[in-house]
């Protein structure tokens, strides 16, 4: 199957295309033809290149292609061009926060600093953050951050324009596993421990889930489940 993966840039774009082993893998964005993200008529530039090469299935990386190909879904399935939006999502944090004070107070709430914690936006974009406050060093926040202080997510967080968060209770740290879930099974080009990997694979198939997600586990407990490419 002719498959096209939107952008080759994105860290998770490899990995794909590694799972995807039988697929013939088109990145768009090797082709001056594929269209720009600021086009006022994306999803139909982008069906036009579909059709210029021959695509049958399409992994959007990005946010602004997956809203234009939300909308207009139905008119890739009349040209037999499947997408791969990875719809389904799960989450079990303690509480969603709505303003800095919330969440300090409800950080406070959950056990902090005592208890492990963590965050992630509310809109599932993104990874999770740890909150621990080992960490002293802002460069690393510029790099991959995965856990930063309490005082670091105040001059982070900490003005108006805070956008919703949620608290997750962390008792043995978070472990992500990327997940490709197809008709042929799930994959993952990580080593999954056999019990974690079992209940995935129970989960995704008595929710009859496919697509490419993100997996969180904090200890045997999943916490989340979302796109990968979001």
């Amino acid at each position: 199957m002719k498959t096209l993966i939107t952008n080759a840039q994105h860290p998770l774009s490899a990995e794909l295309a590694y799972l995807l082993a039988s697929a013939k893998i088109v990145f768009g964005n090797n082709y001056n033809t594929y269209p720009q993200l600021g086009s006022i008529s994306l999803a139909h530039e982008i069906l036009k290149f579909c059709l210029d090469e021959h695509i049958e299935r399409i992994f959007p990386t990005h946010p602004q292609e997956i809203n234009a190909l939300k909308a207009s879904e139905i008119l890739f399935e009349e040209f037999g061009i499947a997408i791969g939006f990875s719809k389904y999502t799960f989450n079990k944090p303690a509480i969603e926060v709505k303003d800095f004070n919330e969440l300090s107070s409800k950080l406070l709430q959950y056990g902090y600093p005592q208890r492990k914690l963590a965050i992630g936006r509310g809109d599932l974009l993104g990874d999770l953050i740890l909150i621990d406050d080992e960490v002293k060093s802002f460069e690393q926040i510029w790099l991959k951050t995965e856990s930063l202080s309490f005082i670091q997510l105040g001059k982070l967080f900490n003005h108006p324009h805070f956008q919703p968060l949620f608290i997750y209770q962390i008792d043995k740290g978070v472990r992500r596993f990327n997940f490709l879930r197809e008709a042929s099974g799930l994959k993952s080009i990580t080593t999954v421990p056999d019990e974690l990997k079992s209940a995935i694979e129970n989960f995704f198939d008595s929710n009859k889930i496919e697509g490419f997600y993100q997996v969180y586990f904090s200890g045997d407990h999943l916490v989340r489940i979302k796109n990968a490419f979001a």
